[in-house]
């Protein structure tokens, strides 16, 4: 009886002051008590509430200083469009997450990880923000969408600086909502003529991605140019002594430097199944697994092997998935611009991994690799970093980098990795 009067005291106190807050915000003309007459956001931010794609905290503030998660950001910016929500509900964000995803707004490649509690970064509010403004610029290259965004007035500088790689705040993200609004209705709006300047300077990468020029990493030497949407913890991870005992052959920069023919037009033809082979491998259910698995993993992996014995790798994995119920949900993203070759010139490419293992009775050795941890990994957890993944090239002629592949045995994530990245 005791318990349930002093729940009942704590809930009339939280319950009463935030009536407090309420109605001396109310009293003051203000819509929230931390968001004064004088906050810079102060309209946007009444405005984008009236709107309903966002709202104050149960206490009665606003917290417009506070970083802007990528799953906030996400259903803000679909009922802010009035997108229908898709599918899932659970999740709460995903059924507003597929309703961006239908109207080709969003895909993997706009978030670094696909950690929707991270902070969402100013670069990846433009990637959505720019592709919702039109469906014309869907297809543009990032480069394109950070330019566009400050030829409409979009995209403001803070005194010049883009600050591309910085996190966004609830005010900043209602303000670019309201602006990107405005501008779907038709109405122009004044261009930040520093921020314009700024961005028509920027350079890209050949997949016209925006090179960074500040902050850069320890490393950066080592690599042919840095990267405004990696963090410097992807390009700062070293090469451990165990599987690297005489360190790099060659680095990124050298890699580039001299293998002419590892350039776009040529990485294009191969990575998408190097990546799509990566994928299968952390996506398995003992549920679903089946011989089409089999063959498809075969198909894409390195084919300097006899097919009948790497088919009888994949069937007998594919049966001890089911016997033992293993169930991995995961992603596996490549960097192109991030290769390597180790002392005996064997070839690797660093890689965004992130897995879940949902089911398992030994978590210990559920992938399949060639090696896993000893110590193996939790149930339920998410694991989230960076690996380096060796590559076989499919032609015996040098520098003719046209056709890399997976390794059906030895490419594994757990030869070089960090999987304890926080965003």
């Amino acid at each position: 009886m005791f318990k349930k009067l002093l729940i009942f005291g704590v809930v009339a106190i939280i319950s009463l002051t935030s009536i407090n807050v309420a109605a001396e915000a109310e009293e003051s003309g203000q819509m929230f008590p931390d968001v004064g007459k004088e906050h810079w956001a102060r309209s946007v931010i009444e405005s984008a509430v009236s709107k309903g794609y966002v709202s104050g905290y149960p206490d009665g503030k606003f917290r417009p200083n506070q970083d802007v998660a990528r799953s906030e950001f996400v259903k803000m910016l679909a009922v802010a469009l009035k997108l229908q929500p898709e599918g899932l509900s659970q999740p709460w964000y995903q059924s507003y997450d597929n309703a961006l995803r239908k109207a080709g707004i969003l895909e993997d490649d706009d978030f670094h990880f696909l950690n929707y509690d991270a902070p969402i970064t100013r670069l990846e509010l433009i990637r959505l923000s720019v592709k919702a403004l039109d469906t014309a610029h869907i297809d543009k290259e990032e480069i394109e969408l950070v330019r566009l965004a400050t030829e409409t007035g979009l995209l403001r500088g803070l005194d010049g600086d883009l600050r591309l790689s910085s996190h966004t705040s609830r005010a900043e993200a209602a303000a670019f909502i309201e602006r990107l609004l405005a501008l779907r209705s038709g109405n122009g709006l004044p261009v930040d003529a520093a921020a314009h300047a700024k961005a028509k300077g920027l350079k890209a990468d050949p997949w016209g991605r925006v090179i960074r020029t500040t902050n850069l990493p320890k490393n950066a030497t080592e690599y042919p140019y840095i990267l405004e949407g990696i963090p410097n913890a992807m390009y700062e991870m070293g090469y451990n002594k165990k599987f690297f005992p005489n360190g790099l052959g060659e680095t990124s920069r050298q890699f580039h430097e001299r293998l002419k023919s590892y350039k776009r037009e040529n990485i294009d033809k191969w990575l998408p199944n190097a990546e799509q082979w990566l994928n299968m491998a952390v996506n398995v259910d003992y549920r679903t697994i089946d011989e089409r698995w089999v063959k498809e993993m075969g198909d894409l992996g390195n084919y300097f092997a006899r097919r009948d014995a790497i088919d009888s790798f994949y069937t007998r994995y594919a049966e001890k998935v089911r016997k033992e119920k293993i169930r991995i949900i995961g992603n596996v993203r490549l960097e192109p611009s991030i290769i390597v070759n180790d002392d005996l010139y064997r070839t690797f490419i660093r890689a965004k991994v992130e897995f879940k293992i949902v089911d398992a009775k030994n978590p210990k050795d559920v992938f399949f690799m060639s090696f896993q941890p000893k110590e193996g990994f939790e149930i339920g957890r998410w694991y989230r970093g960076y690996a380096d993944i060796e590559l076989g090239n499919m032609v015996t002629l040098p520098d003719t980098l046209t056709d890399m592949r997976v390794g059906h045995v030895y490419s594994t994530f757990f030869w070089n990795y960090d999987f304890n990245i926080k965003e």
